[in-house]
């Protein structure tokens, strides 16, 4: 059996949900290049920038500003301290590749994506030169690589990134730190690609282990019920995605978390009770991740235009279409400025649009916004996955809408063909869906065809809400 000890200076930060952890001492092996004495120690006389105490001082305040969301201050912070191990060590040492990191870390937190890749790959090179391929070292790098396809909504790239840290945080066991926080980037991703086994299983995974570790009510824990709530989400059980983000907060009332986990777990709970018709709670939820946002990032980062275009939408929902059109309009113009015109976000607000002008009745202009949407959503991520569907069932409505029976009914039975797939028939989608397809048939005078569609609709609800629910279709 492997023996671990603690070295004294090796930090890992963990990830989760766009948040970065506490930082804590890993368990490494006895065979880890930190115990190869020669390398490390020398008898020449010589100072050693790293031990003195004004150097521990200022790593100290850098550390402090990152984990209370003063990400501002914490770049400058890491690229003065980046500079000063550089200038008194050279390139190649491992507080250099400790810095590389820190500094990526507050560059990406603080809505920065090109310079982190850069700063981790750097990072990375360093630390592969001095340990070798797979030290244990490696994985928070590829972790780092990863999430930044992520934000970018490059899910099947980051995939290969989080693969890779998985990888090698797994030969050294699951004492590893950065076993648990790739499973969790594994599990978001699979989630994003509606992967929802694969997600689950990797995330159910991570939580174990983090119980294991760190008991029930830890940091870590809150960040799995975090993601397994966002996973229940996203497959419209939104009952159970309540329960575990309340597990969340319940457990932020015990110990410290980052302002900004505050935030997702907000809006969550809001995305939750947007689906559920209950948009004041929607709303009010939104409104606090919004405040959050703005106070740890400012008003032009993507977490506030993110933050925006989620408040358009529940006021589109609540028939609000001028300020829903405010705020969207608003929120893109934010993430195209940080994100870029290919993002995912920016596809949710082409989308919203779209419907925008669905409803004020022009629908030429909604079909252009819907078909943006959809040119994003399969360059990102192929045609089937959650998001592509609703914009394709949203595009068939449309043609519904304007009488086009046959376009309609190839996107509406595209969307139910993707939503069955991925969802089943008792998803709430995919009943609309089937709703939508009964109503075409009614139009086309299918009546045999469009009472099978309502029925299939009514039990698709009833198992969904029960029997006793008050269908429309009833």
């Amino acid at each position: 059996m492997q023996r671990f000890i603690r070295p004294a200076k090796l930090f890992y930060f963990t990830f989760s949900k766009g948040v970065v952890g506490k930082a804590r001492l890993p368990l490494v092996p006895l065979y880890h290049p930190i115990f190869n004495f020669p390398k490390y120690f020398s008898t020449e006389q010589k100072v050693n920038l790293v031990d003195s105490p004004s150097y521990k001082k200022q790593k100290e305040e850098a550390f402090r500003a990152f984990k209370e969301g003063r990400v501002h201050e914490s770049v400058e912070k890491f690229a003065d301290l980046l500079e000063q191990v550089v200038k008194a060590h050279g390139e190649q040492h491992k507080e250099v590749s400790d810095m590389l990191y820190y500094l990526g870390s507050s560059l990406f937190y603080d809505g920065n994506l090109e310079d982190p890749m850069e700063l981790y790959s750097r990072g990375l090179k360093i630390n592969k030169g001095l340990y070798g391929e797979n030290n244990p070292d490696a994985p928070r790098f590829y972790l780092g690589i990863g999430m930044i396809f992520e934000r970018k909504g490059q899910a099947e790239e980051a995939l290969v990134y989080f693969e890779k840290a998985r990888h090698i945080a797994s030969i050294y066991g699951s004492a590893h730190p950065d076993l648990s926080t790739s499973l969790e980037s594994i599990g978001r991703a699979a989630t994003t690609l509606g992967r929802f086994d694969d997600a689950y299983e990797a995330l159910t995974r991570c939580y174990e282990l983090r119980v294991q570790a760190f008991g029930e009510n830890s940091f870590y824990t809150a960040a799995s019920h975090l993601d397994i709530g966002t996973l229940f989400r996203m497959q419209g059980r939104f009952n159970e995605a309540l329960e575990h983000f309340n597990k969340t907060l319940a457990i932020g009332s015990k110990v410290t978390l980052r302002p900004q986990f505050y935030a997702v777990c907000n809006k969550e709970i809001g995305e939750c009770y947007l689906n559920l018709g209950k948009y004041d709670l929607c709303l009010k939820h939104y409104d606090i991740a919004l405040q959050i946002a703005i106070d740890c990032y400012g008003e032009n980062h993507s977490e506030v235009g993110t933050m925006k275009i989620s408040i358009g939408t529940a006021l589109y929902q609540i028939g609000k279409h001028e300020k829903a059109m405010e705020n969207l309009e608003a929120g893109l113009k934010i993430l195209k400025k940080t994100l870029g015109e290919n993002h995912p976000n920016v596809a949710t607000v082409y989308n919203d649009m779209g419907l925008i002008m669905k409803s004020r009745g022009k629908m030429d202009e909604a079909l252009e916004y819907s078909q943006k949407a959809l040119d994003i959503y399969i360059q990102l991520y192929g045609e089937y996955s959650p998001m592509t569907a609703i914009v394709i069932y949203n595009i068939g409505n449309l043609y519904l809408e304007k009488n086009q029976l046959d376009e309609a009914e190839n996107y509406l039975r595209d969307a139910l063909k993707i939503y069955t797939k991925l969802n089943g028939e008792e998803h709430p989608n995919t009943g609309f869906c089937l709703e939508s397809l009964g109503t075409l048939n009614s139009m086309k005078n299918n009546a045999k065809e469009a009472n099978e569609l309502y029925n299939r609709a009514l039990r698709s609800e009833e198992r969904r809400v029960g029997k006793e629910c008050r269908s429309r279709w009833s």
